[in-house]
């Protein structure tokens, strides 16, 4: 699949996306409609474990199954995004160290402590993508890229900015 990225209008930029993130062909008609966006534009393909979309002023729009971004999480994700840049966040309460954070997308990777040396290793990561109204979170195993991850999370954040989300 073949997405097209055009900065401006003397250069286009392909950009080949996993066929995990084909979006579906309906646009979001209510914040209600986001569950076909999660299941269908980020899970299907298997390379994104857990995601959600919530609204930046609170509330979930829709999650996966084992998904669950408590309400100060999202608070603080949205403040982080505010105003970067973050060291860590919090999802699901797991703690994600941040390799990098702007205005509208946070990179960054699980740090799990070993039981038996106190140690951390790497055990995958979380992309979020700030919306006009609207906060993308999607987690995915070690076993995923995180470039593949961040070209869907993208596709889907800037298809709700077009569609007004």
């Amino acid at each position: 699949y073949r997405y097209t990225v055009t900065p401006d209008t003397t250069h286009t930029r392909y950009i080949y996306l996993p066929q995990a993130y084909v979006l579906p062909d309906t646009s979001p008609q209510n914040p209600s409609d986001s569950a076909d966006f999660i299941d269908k534009g980020l899970l299907e393909g298997g390379i994104v474990r857990e995601a959600a979309i919530f609204g930046i002023e609170g509330g979930i729009w829709a999650q996966s199954a084992g998904c669950n971004i408590s309400e100060d999480e999202q608070r603080a994700i949205v403040d982080g995004l505010n105003d970067p840049p973050l060291r860590e966040i919090r999802v699901g309460g797991r703690k994600y160290r941040c390799t990098m954070s702007s205005l509208d997308v946070i990179l960054s990777k699980l740090s799990i402590p070993e039981p038996s040396d106190g140690r951390t290793r790497g055990g995958g990561g979380c992309i979020i993508k700030k919306t006009n109204q609207a906060v993308i979170v999607a987690e995915y195993p070690s076993k995923s890229s995180e470039i593949d991850v961040l070209a869907g999370v993208e596709q889907l954040g800037n298809y709700f900015i077009t569609q007004g989300y």
